[in-house]
C-alpha cells in the first residue's frame, strides 16, 4: 500500500507514504511503535492506525479531534474510535491538512505516481521514540528520590569515604592523631575555662536590682500614651469623655475590696 500526498502543510506533494504488512499508526507526537508523525495541532497525538488483515488495508480513527476522512466521509465523532473501514484504490484518505491518494494496484506493481525511490519517500525514523541514555533514565529516578532516601545514600557515600581513607594496620606506630587527642580532651570538659568568671569569697552575690512602682490611687493623675493621645484630640483635665462630651462621668470610680468572696465576680 502507498499513499501518495496530494496536499500538505508539512510534506511536498508527490511525496510517498510505504505501508507494509505491519502497518502504522499516525499521530502528531513520537511513538515506540512505526509511526507517521504529522506534527501539527489539526492531528491528534493519537489520530489513527492503517493495518492489513487477510482482506485487505484498513483504516480505523482513534477518537481523534477533528476526524479522519475517507472520501471526505468522516469516520467517527470526536473521542470515539471508529469501526475499520476498508481502503481500495483511488481513495482520499485525509489527516489534518494532509490529503493523501490511496495506491492498492490488484497486479502489485507501481505506478507512475507511487513509483518509490530516494527522493520521494517519506522518512518514517522521524515518529519513532528514541531510546534514553542509561545515564539519562538513572538521572530520571534519582529525581524522584526522597529527601530521606537522598540523605541516607549520602551517608552511606560517607561512611564508605571513611573506609577508604581510614589509616590501615601496617600504618606508622609513632603517628600521633590530634585531632582525636582533642575530642577526647573536649569530652570531659563542659566549657573552657577562660569563659568563666572567677567569684570571690568575700564579694557577696549580688541580687537583681527590683525597681519598685507606686501605687496608684484615685487621686493619681493620668499619664502616659493615652492621655498625650486624648490631649492631641483637644481633651482636657476635667472634661468627661462621653458621646457629646457632656454625657460622661467625671468622679473616678472607688474600686471596693471583698474579703467574704474570691475572684473578680
Amino acid at each position: 500500500l502507498s499513499l501518495v500526498v496530494l496536499e500538505s502543510n508539512l510534506l511536498a506533494p508527490g511525496q510517498v507514504v510505504v505501508v507494509d504488512a505491519e502497518g502504522l499508526t499516525v499521530g502528531r507526537d513520537r511513538s515506540w511503535e512505526r509511526r507517521l508523525r504529522l506534527a501539527e495541532l489539526p492531528v491528534s497525538k493519537y489520530h489513527c492506525q492503517i493495518y492489513h488483515s487477510d482482506d485487505g488495508y484498513h483504516v480505523i480513527d482513534l477518537g481523534s479531534r477533528n476526524g479522519t476522512f475517507l472520501n471526505q466521509q468522516r469516520l467517527s465523532d470526536p473521542k470515539s474510535s471508529s469501526v475499520p473501514s476498508q481502503l481500495r484504490n483511488m481513495d482520499q484518505l485525509q489527516i489534518g491538512s494532509t490529503l493523501f491518494e490511496v495506491h492498492l494496484h490488484d497486479d502489485g506493481w507501481q505506478c507512475e505516481k507511487c513509483h518509490v525511490n530516494d527522493d520521494n519517500t517519506v522518512d518514517m525514523s522521524n515518529g519513532i521514540r528514541k531510546q534514553k541514555p542509561v545515564e539519562q533514565e538513572q538521572a530520571s529516578v534519582n529525581d524522584f528520590k526522597s529527601s530521606g532516601q537522598r540523605e541516607r545514600e549520602w551517608m552511606e557515600e560517607l561512611r564508605r569515604l571513611k573506609r577508604s581513607f581510614a589509616p590501615t594496620e601496617d600504618a606508622d606506630p609513632n603517628y600521633v592523631d590530634a585531632a582525636d587527642r582533642r575530642r577526647r580532651l573536649q569530652a570531659t570538659i563542659s566549657s573552657p575555662s577562660y569563659t568563666k568568671t572567677p567569684v570571690s569569697p568575700s564579694t557577696p552575690a549580688q541580687q537583681p536590682r527590683i525597681e519598685r512602682t507606686e501605687r496608684a490611687t484615685i487621686e493619681t493623675p493620668v499619664q502616659g500614651v493615652g492621655n498625650a493621645m486624648l490631649r492631641k484630640m483637644g481633651w482636657q483635665e476635667g472634661q468627661s469623655l462621653g458621646r457629646k462630651g457632656t454625657q460622661g462621668i467625671l468622679t473616678p470610680i472607688s474600686p471596693h475590696t471583698q474579703t467574704h468572696r474570691a475572684g473578680l465576680g
